[in-house]
């Protein structure tokens, strides 16, 4: 196997409040393999992008991280702040999910990348607007000379998002995280954004990691699929096999439900109930409430990872027996 980019082992995240603590992500594991996509899919609330930002270093204050995230020998979560800022955009970088509010909406866009190469890859002044220039260009932004002096607010959704994947890749990092970028977008522009991705990432040779609830996404960019239920891992497995044959039933429960040509006009299948806040959870497995298999066993007793082929594991009860 090609030795990975990044290994996640055992990561955890806990919430301090005031009264005691809450475990938002629970012992996840996994590793993103050189220009291969891994694909985090779950419902809101399933700790999709808590884990994503514990690789940033950008956890909320009152949130800390413990286990391993390995990136170029080192593990992020026991470097300093100014360590960490330094791969922060470089090295690793990161397209968020809604580009009004991840841009600034009071600087030009080329003061926004112009901060990007000041931080980490000063360019001389009189260089530096033909090199901003070059950012847009790169993502298929048209008349990118007069767009870089607009303001976000002026730029539609579609060429927003361009703009954060453009500043995301704009110093050739190894690994790009993007977390659903698409949502905010229509179905035509979501089309565009997801074929620009894929070419950028084609053209570069990067490595991503891209976070979305949507399995029709993950067909067009995945490789590896990680399905996260109430901030644990419930399955992990090539995308193929993940989408033609699903082992556990919070899976096969996503793939129903997915909207498709073939189910027009049908109503269509949904999993009842919500993902248990951290509060709420139990000792067992935390989809046992919303699972047509489940056991008293389940209720009781969280299932251990079991594996089931070369790169497939699943964590449920049903499976063992």
């Amino acid at each position: 196997m090609d030795q990975e980019v990044l290994k996640v082992e055992e990561l955890c995240i806990h919430i301090h409040s005031e009264d005691r603590d809450y475990p938002v992500v629970e012992h996840v594991s996994f590793e993103v393999l050189p220009e291969h996509t891994l694909c985090i899919v779950g419902e809101s609330g399933c700790g999709k992008t808590m884990t994503a930002l514990s690789i940033m270093g950008l956890l909320p204050p009152n949130a800390s991280a413990s286990g391993k995230v390995i990136f170029k020998g080192q593990n992020l979560l026991e470097l300093e702040k100014e360590q960490i800022r330094r791969i922060r955009g470089k090295e690793i970088s990161m397209v968020f999910q809604d580009p009004l509010t991840s841009l600034n909406p009071v600087l030009t866009i080329f003061e926004q990348i112009r901060e990007i190469f000041e931080a980490h890859d000063p360019i001389p002044s009189h260089l530096l607007e033909n090199r901003v220039v070059e950012v847009l260009q790169e993502v298929s932004i048209p008349d990118a000379q007069h767009k870089v002096h607009a303001y976000p607010h002026q730029l539609s959704g579609g060429m927003r998002q361009r703009v954060l994947i453009g500043m995301a890749l704009a110093l050739g990092p190894t690994l790009v995280i993007a977390d659903e970028p698409t949502t905010a977008l229509d179905v035509t522009i979501q089309a565009e954004i997801l074929e620009l991705f894929n070419c950028l990432k084609k053209e570069k040779g990067l490595s991503a990691i891209y976070i979305t609830h949507d399995l029709s996404v993950v067909s067009e960019v995945g490789d590896e699929i990680l399905i996260m239920y109430a901030g644990m891992v419930v399955e992990k497995g090539p995308k193929y096999q993940i989408l033609t044959d699903p082992a556990h039933p919070y899976t096969q429960g996503l793939l129903k439900s997915s909207p498709s040509y073939e189910k027009r006009g049908r109503p269509l299948p949904f999993i009842p109930g919500n993902v248990p806040s951290p509060e709420e959870k139990g000792k067992g497995c935390p989809f046992y409430p919303r699972c047509e298999l489940s056991k008293r066993e389940c209720e009781i007793s969280l299932p251990p990872i079991t594996s089931l082929g070369p790169g497939h594991v699943v964590r449920c009860w049903e499976i063992r027996r």
